[in-house]
């Protein structure tokens, strides 16, 4: 038996990751206050120090206790760290002892913190219903600081796409992580998604399913439609790094084949950072595709496609940074809805989300 299997299945002993907790690296090799936001955990460091020792003393150095899945879905840090170039690297001012001492006695005489007044039910329906820089935002609500960080480069080509089969009885979803060569010694990563219905399916609310994806690989399950309240599907999905698909429709669905994927140009088959959309309509009729952007507010559009002929549409996300947030709907079918938003990683820096940052409004 590996002896991983033992460490990684032991009695009591959580299966898969934990509770998302903060970290914060400090080296002259991650300065300048990057955000980033793949997923590690505590295997991580352990990942991190066997490709340094393998690449410092040349020989292959490798825990036996970290199990094939955390490795496939926990990143080794090597993207929270940007290579040196020569750069003056300046030492912070040293602390002053006695200005530090100082600081700490005067704490002491700082009046007591004074009981808050218990919030009305009209502004926690304000803080549950507005976003933070929205005009009508509680000014109780918790806001963090506006603007935009640095972002490193992350190892994530992501995608999630669903449709009905052939008889219209079951939804498919399809999870996939590509094997990109992102440069900057980044190797593709693959990812966790976490599945759920808001609805009812098989009378049970609320239920969710959990999946895993290697880079380079993919996995299809299924959904029986009669199974979900009133044949009514509704399943939402979350990766990492703000990755987000929901998929709405019944039994009526539109013969129609949509799949979202990353513009790639060149020879290299470089990321350009823009999202295309495969549209392929499968009716006798024309539809009327309605693309709405209404985070980013940059690619809402109507496009109609004849009967038995496909449209690649490209979403221009140069103003968002690569960050999108979708909904695609198609006229005269008001059940049917597909919800897009995440960001394209392109091996390049970044930054956050302008959105989440309260930058674009």
């Amino acid at each position: 038996m590996e002896p991983w299997v033992d460490y990684e299945f032991r009695k009591d002993s959580p299966i898969g990751l934990g509770y998302r907790v903060p970290m914060l690296v400090a080296s002259p090799w991650s300065k300048g206050g990057y955000v980033n936001s793949q997923v590690f955990d505590h295997t991580s460091s352990l990942m991190f120090l066997e490709k340094f020792l393998s690449h410092k003393t040349g020989k292959q150095i490798k825990s036996e206790v970290i199990s094939p899945w955390r490795r496939a879905i926990c990143g080794d840090l090597t993207s929270v760290f940007r290579p040196y170039h020569g750069e003056d690297l300046k030492t912070p001012e040293r602390l002053k002892k006695e200005k530090v001492i100082t600081g700490i006695q005067n704490a002491k005489s700082k009046p007591a913190q004074v009981t808050p007044t218990a919030l009305s039910k009209t502004e926690i329906d304000k803080i549950n219903t507005y976003l933070p820089f929205s005009k009508d935002a509680s000014t109780f609500a918790a806001v963090q600081e506006q603007g935009t960080r640095l972002a490193c480069a992350l190892p994530y080509q992501l995608a999630v796409d669903a449709g009905l089969n052939a008889e219209k009885t079951v939804l498919k979803l399809n999870f996939a992580a590509a094997k990109t060569a992102f440069g900057q010694q980044l190797e593709a990563a693959g990812a966790a998604f976490n599945v759920y219905t808001a609805g009812k399916y098989k009378k049970e609310a609320g239920k969710t399913w959990a999946y895993a994806v290697k880079a380079g690989d993919s996995l299809t399950d299924s959904w029986e439609i009669t199974a979900f309240e009133n044949g009514n599907y509704d399943l939402n999905v979350n990766g990492p790094n703000g990755f987000f698909r929901q998929f709405k429709g019944d039994a009526a669905d539109p013969a129609i084949e949509m799949a979202s994927v990353y513009e790639q140009s060149g020879l290299l088959k470089k990321l350009t950072g823009n999202v295309q959309l495969i549209l392929e309509n499968k009716e006798n009729t024309t539809v009327e595709v309605l693309i709405k952007d209404e985070a980013y507010m940059a690619n809402s559009k109507t496009i109609k496609i004849a009967a038995n002929s496909k449209k690649i549409v490209t979403l221009n996300l140069q103003k968002s940074k690569g960050w999108y947030d979708f909904v695609i709907t198609v006229a005269g079918r008001p059940n049917f809805l597909k919800h897009y938003a995440g960001h394209v990683e392109t091996g390049e820096e970044s930054i956050s989300d302008p959105l989440m940052g309260g930058v674009i409004a």
